[in-house]
């Protein structure tokens, strides 16, 4: 076995570093919740849990990340594979509601912000029950109808009332 200070530092029996395993790791890990691709965790967590010196660590997640896979906020901690949705659609809407909880857990930061975006975007395109319940996951009120679904004007709709018998 090649003895760099990557391998000789590791704790017994830790895997290698590289990024194929990591990209597994960060696909399967206990990280993962319900929240498809979107969570909570730090480098230096990941590092502990693989057992991984933290800038073989950085330097593993630099490749993932450099191939589009996965974005990582440092300060917040926050961690986006940005095409987990594609692979793993919520079956009903009632999958999504469920999400609301773990949404709240995700610390506010601009990679927050765009992965919401992105991920209210494609569950939006899986119809229209799955986009109210990804308004409902976040938390927003729902859209309501116009009250004047005709598009009639007002005094138009007054006018025809009126005529009613």
């Amino acid at each position: 076995m090649p003895s760099n200070g990557l391998i000789r530092s590791q704790r017994p029996g830790a895997p290698v570093p590289c990024a194929q395993f990591l990209w597994v790791y960060l696909l399967t890990g206990p990280h993962n919740t319900s929240l498809p691709g979107l969570s909570r965790v730090r480098l230096s967590s990941l590092s502990e849990d693989l057992g991984w010196e933290y800038g073989a660590t950085v330097s593993a997640f630099a490749e993932i990340e450099a191939a589009g896979m996965a974005r990582h906020d440092k300060r917040a901690g926050v961690l986006w594979l940005p095409n987990a949705l594609k692979h793993n659609a919520p079956q009903s809407p009632n999958v999504v509601a469920g999400w609301r909880s773990e949404i709240a857990l995700i610390p506010e930061c601009d990679l927050r912000r765009e992965a919401l975006t992105a991920m209210r975007a494609s569950v939006e395109a899986l119809g229209p029950s799955f986009a109210l319940a990804m308004t409902r996951a976040l938390g927003e009120a729902p859209r309501m109808a116009s009250p004047n679904p005709t598009g009639r004007s007002e005094e138009h709709t007054s006018e025809l009332q009126s005529r009613q018998y």
